[in-house]
């Protein structure tokens, strides 16, 4: 959905989705399908998240853990803009072989957030990630309703 073949490589259509709209579960059932690492699915979601969302928590022996999901196909020049809920502590965006773009996130409120950039990278490769760095005190980043759609 939202992808078509062309050439050696898929390409991905202005307004088409790389990710669509993601709450980390499937009919009720927690669901973190394609995301790697720390994180685990975690009762609690934004307004019209359902149920579960994506829990990063980090402290104590682990200093920093990360959760991520690759998206192949993105090419250089393309704009692309990552819309997400989220609460709690942490850095939340994408990264590139040539680009990091994110946002800090310090709130105990969810609020949605954005990131529109045109991506700068040699490799057709995105990398959605959250990251949490903990200290003594552990704490904990919490996302929702994550979706990757190109703008240009």
């Amino acid at each position: 959905m939202g992808f078509f073949f062309s050439g050696c490589g898929h390409k991905f259509p202005i307004g088409s989705l790389a990710l669509p709209l993601y709450s980390f579960e499937n009919n009720g059932t927690p669901e973190k399908e394609g995301w790697k690492e720390d994180g685990i699915c975690y009762k609690d979601a934004p307004p019209g998240g359902g149920s579960w969302c994506l829990m990063v928590s980090g402290g104590g022996c682990m200093n920093i853990s990360t959760d991520y999901k690759v998206i192949n196909g993105i090419k250089n020049g393309e704009t692309w803009k990552l819309t997400f809920w989220s609460k709690g502590y942490g850095k939340i965006g994408w990264k590139t072989d040539s680009q990091d773009c994110n946002i800090t996130i310090s709130s105990s409120n969810w609020k949605s957030y954005v990131i529109e950039e045109k991506v700068k990278l040699k490799k057709d490769e995105l990398t959605i990630f959250i990251e949490v760095h903990g200290g003594i005190i552990p704490v904990a980043c919490y996302v929702d309703l994550v979706e990757l759609r190109r703008t240009k």
